[in-house]
């Protein structure tokens, strides 16, 4: 991990503050530190993750980075082509030293070939998947036309990058975005004897960017933890930032850090949101996310996720059968989207529509649009109905998996013994530690997307499952890294053995996530039909104590 230093060092040099914090990599007791203290913990579950290198209260600073030490734009798309041609320049990019620690390869299903896909057993999230890839390719075709990107880059050089702002990006606010570029490439001297400039002269983009990018003319930066994801914004406007060291936190949806932008004095900081003691691991909470964004944008699926859900799909959504006069309604008082069930039972949305749905005439007369609006019951007996058609459409969720969820608990165990016990990982990516640059490669059929430039790949064919060649997916299968000298070449990928670390996995392979994924999901089924059961009896009690 002789990276760790010199990027430290880098940021140090340029005003950020890295010493409370320590960051490890999953193995023997091996911590690195950042900062000017080290310590000496127990080893993180799996990936990197940060430690605190020394007692922290609520409130404490984590890590401070100035702004000419990070790498933004106003949208994904145009930190995605800074960040690809900074990896173009290599050792004569200011972000040289944070680059070889980004990983090689990301686990979101974005990678994945089409039979990895139909393990998941979910029809629209496999939709959702590839409209967004096909709008990745669209969008790669542009920027290929307007000579926007490094000469010879490919699909793969773009879908890696876009893996690399999805998962790891912090959200900047616009005005703290620079009008134009204030870093000229030819100027940035990466290669001098003082390890270069962050950024330039207090600029906050680099590299070489192209002027002739689409720009929105109204940015909207709302926060990713206002609400729950209907879809993951995959290409949201507003500003958007890569901060050194900063996207080595892993998730927990119970963390209370904060990572805020600072406009006094221009850093962005972190914030330790509980005291904690020194070797403890600090974690970030990335959104308020379902189990499916978390997969798409970071290529994990948590144990425990206080936000998943399951979303109805056309099938149950059909099931409903809502007249013209209803729907019309119920889109004019947006009702119309988030239905979805969870471990608390329908969402307002859902519930609402079967409200209506099961309301008499005579109920209807009497205002029970207006107790469905404000979220109370029209009567026992409607509830009890609704309730009744909730549990209904739960049963069709389930029926939509090709296996239950006793099928996949079994199943998982002995994808355990071949993974090393990887479910219910909250890590962006599992890269390889014995590598100086964090190389990995996806385990399985999956598709390798590396962050070598294209024209400097060697080329390499595998098979990608039961569906075919990874050529005939259109996925370019690079694994080395030849053009980059002072990086370490990963180790080879061989097909009847998982890359190790330590004797750790490197990444979890996509059966592995899409076998957690299907727990989870079915989990949520089973405790929300427990939820809507337990409501049910309830109402049920009561319509039979009101006729005794």
């Amino acid at each position: 991990m002789a990276w760790e230093t010199p990027l430290s060092a880098l940021l140090t040099k340029h005003g950020a503050l890295v010493g409370a914090i320590s960051v490890e990599c999953a193995g023997p007791t091996n911590p690195v530190a950042t900062g000017s203290a080290m310590t000496a913990a127990p080893r993180i579950s799996g990936g990197r993750g940060v430690r605190a290198a020394q007692r922290l209260s609520a409130g404490d600073e984590l890590l401070r980075v100035p702004s000419s030490c990070l790498l933004c734009g106003a949208e994904p798309e145009a930190v995605c082509v800074q960040l690809l041609h900074e990896r173009a320049r290599l050792d004569a990019s200011p972000f040289f030293e944070y680059i070889r620690t980004l990983p090689v390869a990301y686990s979101t299903p974005l990678g994945w070939c089409e039979a990895q896909l139909q393990l998941l057993q979910c029809d629209r999230f496999i939709g959702r998947v590839k409209r967004e890839r096909a709008e990745l390719a669209r969008r790669f075709a542009r920027l290929e036309a307007q000579g926007a990107l490094p000469r010879g880059s490919s699909l793969d050089d773009f879908t890696w990058a876009v893996g690399t702002v999805l998962s790891r990006s912090a959200f900047l606010p616009l005005e703290a975005l620079p009008l134009e570029p204030t870093h000229d490439a030819s100027a940035s001297g990466g290669g001098g004897e003082d390890g270069g400039d962050c950024g330039g002269g207090g600029g906050r983009t680099a590299g070489d960017p192209p002027q002739n990018l689409e720009r929105p003319t109204r940015v909207d930066h709302e926060c990713a933890n206002d609400s729950v994801d209907g879809e993951a914004r995959l290409w949201r406007h507003g500003g958007l930032c890569l901060v050194p060291l900063g996207d080595m936190f892993n998730h927990s949806a119970l963390s209370t850090a904060r990572a805020v932008y600072d406009e006094a004095s221009d850093c962005y900081v972190y914030i330790a949101g509980d005291d904690t003691k020194a070797g403890d691991e600090v974690f970030l909470n990335y959104g308020a996310h379902d189990d499916e964004t978390l997969l798409l944008l970071y290529g994990f699926v948590p144990a425990e996720n206080p936000l998943s859900r399951r979303v109805l799909g056309s099938s149950g959504a059909q099931a409903l059968l809502l007249c013209d006069d209803d729907l019309r309604w119920l889109r004019r008082h947006a009702l119309l989207s988030e239905w979805s069930v969870s471990a608390n039972g329908p969402s307002f949305g859902l519930l609402a529509a079967l409200r209506l749905l099961h309301a008499s005439a005579a109920e209807r007369e009497r205002g029970a649009a207006l107790s469905i609006l404000e979220g109370e019951r029209v009567s026992e007996r409607c509830e009890v109905r609704a309730l009744e058609h909730v549990i209904a459409l739960i049963d069709v969720m389930a029926a939509e998996f090709g296996t239950t969820l006793d099928e996949d608990l079994r199943q998982r165990v002995d994808e355990q013994q071949v993974d090393g016990g990887c479910e219910g990982s909250t890590l962006r990516a599992r890269p390889d530690c014995g590598n100086d640059d964090g190389g990995m490669t996806q385990t399985g059929c999956s598709a390798t997307v590396s962050s070598a430039p294209a024209a400097s790949r060697k080329r390499a064919r595998t098979t990608c499952g039961p569906s075919g060649s990874a050529d005939e997916m259109g996925l370019d299968l690079g694994i080395t890294r030849a053009a980059l000298p002072s990086y370490k070449q990963p180790r080879p990928r061989t097909l009847d053995r998982q890359p190790v670390l330590n004797e750790q996995p490197v990444v979890q392979s996509a059966a592995s996530l899409a076998f957690a994924f299907r727990i989870a999901q079915k989990r949520t089924l089973r405790a929300a039909r427990d939820a809507a059961s337990q409501s049910l009896e309830h109402c049920k009690l009561k319509v039979r104590n009101a006729f005794e």
